[in-house]
């Protein structure tokens, strides 16, 4: 997907208590500050060219480089883990051209062995769709209505 010299791994890091905080579990013979989710936190982290350090993958990825990180995890998670139906919702955000056909491709994959709903506005991930269906919204007396038509051959053409 056009990230080939790109590297992406997890970091763990264990939340230590403050100086001085003597109501904390110890871990090592250390304070440690439990929150709802544990002692620890984990975060993505990638480098994106080579020769350069791994950073946190919120604070350095572009929208399009977080959108094929998103699609490589989920296609990872799907087949690992025998999963049946996945969504991506608009997993194309801020790629074009040869980069939104390797994702449509990659989609394409991912959905030969399980029920995928792809929310995309991007042609080249749409095209590849078996069932595609026509999602719009309208005012009406002061309300917004939606409404969903599955498209014909034709209609998806033409879409």
């Amino acid at each position: 997907m056009y990230m080939e010299k790109s590297s992406f791994d997890t970091a763990f890091s264990v939340r230590y208590a403050p100086f001085g905080s003597t109501d904390c579990p110890l871990l090592d013979g250390k304070p440690v500050q439990l929150g709802k989710n544990g002692i620890d936190q984990a975060q993505f982290v990638i480098s994106t060219n080579t020769g350069e350090p791994m950073k946190s993958l919120s604070k350095v990825a572009s929208g399009g480089e977080i959108s094929r990180v998103m699609l490589a995890v989920k296609s990872i998670f799907s087949a690992k883990q025998d999963v049946t139906s996945i969504i991506f919702d608009e997993v194309d955000t801020g790629v074009s051209g040869r980069v939104a056909q390797a994702i449509a491709e990659k989609i394409y994959k991912v959905a030969s062995g399980s029920q995928v709903l792809c929310i995309t506005h991007l042609p080249q991930v749409a095209a590849m769709a078996d069932t595609h269906l026509f999602i719009s919204k309208r005012s009406k007396a002061g309300r917004t209505l939606t409404s969903v038509k599955p498209l014909s051959h034709e209609e998806k053409k033409s879409e």
